[in-house]
């Protein structure tokens, strides 16, 4: 019987969280832009991770000292960092790493400076036929997933202005990068 009520209460509590992640998805409100630190977001968002590790799973950090700052709000770009590191992190399952990077990149195709954050796992990889697919609310191959984070991720960053690419390999990881555009003074 306490099994039972413990399954129950588990579908419940996923239940409930799947709900929140749709709200969330539909209440996306404009970001509120201020002046933030790229390295110290990343910092917000893995402090958690690396904190309380998981067993057999490496959270790292490689971090270009002396970026510019960003315009940005920072709660929805920790939200971000947050949903990539979290599902690297299921797709690495129980013996891999999940490296956070910042560093500054080539230009954008705008011929604008530009920084960059990557998300880099050597998990399970996404199927490439899903690549295209990845962003679009509903869309999920996890078994426990509701196809939000991805959705949210990429709502929030296009209404930064930034954009988000993915490169992927079944059974050797995937690969997201932030391109975040960059005042020019």
């Amino acid at each position: 019987m306490a099994g039972y009520l413990g399954a129950i209460k588990n579908q419940i509590l996923d239940t409930a969280d799947t709900a929140g992640k749709i709200l969330r998805f539909v209440r996306i409100t404009k970001p509120l832009m201020v002046d933030c630190g790229i390295n110290q977001l990343i910092d917000r968002a893995v402090g958690q991770y690396i904190a309380n590790p998981r067993p057999g799973i490496t959270v790292a950090k490689k971090q270009q000292n002396g970026l510019p700052l960003i315009k940005a709000d920072p709660e929805q770009i920790v939200e971000v960092i947050d949903n990539l590191l979290s599902n690297a992190i299921i797709a690495v399952k129980n013996n891999g790493t999940v490296t956070v990077t910042s560093q500054l990149a080539g230009d954008l195709p705008s011929n604008r400076p530009a920084a960059e954050v990557i998300i880099k796992d050597n998990g399970c990889g996404i199927d490439a036929s899903d690549l295209t697919k990845i962003f679009e609310p509903g869309f999920s191959r996890s078994p426990n997933g509701t196809g939000i984070g991805l959705a949210i991720v990429k709502e929030i960053l296009d209404n930064h202005g930034w954009k988000i690419r993915v490169e992927s390999k079944l059974s050797q990881g995937t690969c997201f990068t932030i391109s975040i555009p960059l005042e020019q003074k």
